[in-house]
């Protein structure tokens, strides 16, 4: 596929594409459209695309080509770049990638050139690889190493988080570890949980809440998989945001009957693992009925108020109240709860529980 400047294309799947390619570098022509690039080529955006099982001489995936909210799977390169050489990177995931070249200075990995910004990367080479210009907010999952043939600055690694241990990471003679890139992170690999989408898991990876979301030139509403792009406060490392709901309805219930819908990205758990709303916040649930009444324990701390909602029975809370517990009759069948605040400083949500019944039994 061929999108030049201003062309855009979004939900494809790009497959087995090719171009020529050659071990010989004097017989191959490195910025020429017939050489690189090998499921798409140009100087348009794709976006939500798929490619994978592209073969080039650079670019395997992509060449030149911004790409945002898409998944490069599978391609190869023979010189640089297996999923993508001269091309922007943003929001998008990188797996099962290779670069051929038999001499480690040409092996750029999966990413060769300009910017990645938000990516996740969990490529699978033999032998260490490398990012061979700017990274930004991104995780870093499979295997890095130096690239010989340029010195790369540390600066150019901006609050990446890297597994040091899957088969090498960021290091050459002049950068020892990309630790000493500006705000970047290095742990094991199993400090790194991710799910089996490549999500780093709520409050557990360090990822989670790091990125710098000024350093991202492309931040959307939602990442690749429709969840919303940032949860529990700020931006998180990679591709894909950790989906905090399941988390929240944890801590606040813990009861299977009772699963968080939304939340507003200012909604965070607080010290205490509970869920905070500050002004302006929403947090939208489902929680299904039973023979037995149901309460809202919530505490507010400033001068804001706090509404909650289930169903048409609306209850307001301020600081005044103290900790409250809330208790709606058991003839309220909605299974619609919301919580809202507004105003200067904050309200908990510190629990949702059904209450308990007292049983007499008389022989």
């Amino acid at each position: 596929l061929f999108v030049d400047a201003g062309g855009y294309a979004s939900g494809f799947t790009l497959t087995n594409g090719f171009t020529r390619g050659s071990t010989d570098e004097g017989r191959a022509d490195h910025g020429g459209w017939d050489y690189n690039g090998g499921n798409v080529a140009g100087y348009g955006t794709v976006e939500n695309c798929v490619l994978t099982g592209g073969k080039a001489h650079r670019g395997g995936g992509a060449f030149k080509t911004r790409c945002i909210n898409s998944i490069f799977d599978g391609n190869t390169a023979i010189y640089g770049g297996g999923a993508s050489s001269d091309a922007y990177h943003y929001g998008c995931i990188s797996r099962n990638n290779v670069c051929t070249h038999p001499a480690g200075k040409y092996r750029a990995g999966f990413f060769y050139w300009y910017t990645c910004d938000n990516c996740t990367a969990i490529d699978s080479f033999p032998e260490p690889q490398s990012v061979a210009y700017v990274a930004k907010n991104a995780l870093i999952l499979g295997p890095m190493g130096p690239w010989e043939g340029r010195t790369i600055a540390a600066s150019n690694f901006h609050h990446c988080v890297m597994a040091k241990d899957a088969e090498g990471y960021y290091t050459s003679a002049y950068h020892p570890t990309v630790a000493q890139g500006e705000g970047c992170i290095t742990a094991a690999l199993s400090a790194l949980p991710v799910d089996e989408d490549g999500r780093p898991v709520a409050g557990v990876n360090p990822a989670v809440d790091a990125a710098d979301a000024a350093a991202s030139a492309n931040i959307g509403e939602y990442d690749l998989s429709g969840v919303q792009r940032v949860y529990n406060g700020r931006l998180d490392v990679g591709a894909l945001e950790a989906d905090w709901r399941p988390r929240y309805a944890k801590d606040i219930s813990g009861n299977s009957t009772f699963a968080v819908v939304s939340a507003s990205p200012s909604a965070v758990e607080n010290e205490a693992g509970k869920v905070r709303l500050e002004n302006g916040s929403e947090l939208e649930a489902e929680w299904e009925p039973a023979e037995r009444r149901r309460s809202v324990r919530v505490e507010v701390t400033g001068s804001g108020t706090l509404t909650v909602a289930l169903g048409d029975d609306v209850r307001t809370v301020t600081e005044a109240d103290g900790l409250s517990e809330l208790k709606f009759p058991r003839v309220n069948g909605s299974t619609e709860l919301s919580f809202m605040y507004e105003g200067d400083g904050f309200a908990d949500i510190l629990r949702v529980k059904y209450d308990g019944m007292t049983t007499l039994l008389v022989r």
